[in-house]
């Protein structure tokens, strides 16, 4: 299955369980935030394909922002409840530069671009105050690189739909505040890179 197939299954996948979930949180009552919003911040960087990355160079980068909002949509009918929202967000990734190996010499790839989501969260409850969890939907991704003028090319520009994969913990910190922490992939950015980062993030329920 090709990369852009498995982006569409896995957004009508997300589709399908959205929907059966909102069903399913019709009757759900109780006093626990329905939505919430938050940012994060963190790195996130786009690693170009079938390249090496020089290890006697040092790569730079600025920290990525970014933003999400989520409604809950129900419990998984595990243990004490395993709760389930349905989140889109917003994931920028700031200029970064990764010294690659090409041609035995060293290219300075620089990229930047950003990522849109919609994705399935599903959290396990460890303590009253922490959990894991994990996300799973589809992202819309777009980057664009450069390289300085005398070294060799690469060409990562472009824009694709990816398979966003994520996985964290979170703390609540006090009611409706919630501290998080993430590593993510938004799959491919381009027909010959992918997108990833690690995050921190604050999200407000209410």
């Amino acid at each position: 299955m090709f990369p852009s197939q498995t982006a569409r299954v896995a957004a009508r996948s997300v589709a399908v369980a959205a929907a059966v979930l909102v069903c399913s949180a019709t009757a759900l009552a109780d006093d626990r935030p329905r939505f919430h919003v938050g940012i994060t911040a963190g790195v996130a960087a786009t690693v170009a394909d079938d390249f090496d990355t020089d290890k006697n160079e040092t790569g730079s980068g600025r920290p990525s922002a970014g933003l999400f909002a989520g409604v809950r949509l129900g419990d998984l009918p595990v243990g004490a409840g395993w709760p389930v929202a349905l989140e889109v967000g917003y994931q920028d990734i700031s200029s970064h530069t990764i010294p690659y190996r090409v041609a035995g010499g060293t290219t300075d790839l620089t990229a930047r671009g950003h990522s849109s989501y919609v994705a399935l969260k599903v959290a396990a409850p460890i303590t009253e105050r922490v959990s894991l969890y994990g996300r799973l939907g589809a992202s819309r991704n777009v980057v664009d690189g450069s390289t300085p003028a005398g070294q060799t090319p690469i060409d990562i520009d472009g824009r694709r739909t990816g398979l966003l994969a994520g996985f964290g913990g979170e703390f609540a910190l006090v009611d409706n505040l919630t501290l998080r922490v993430e590593a993510t992939t938004f799959g491919r950015a381009s027909r010959n890179s992918r997108s990833g980062g690690i995050s921190a993030g604050i999200s407000v329920g209410f």
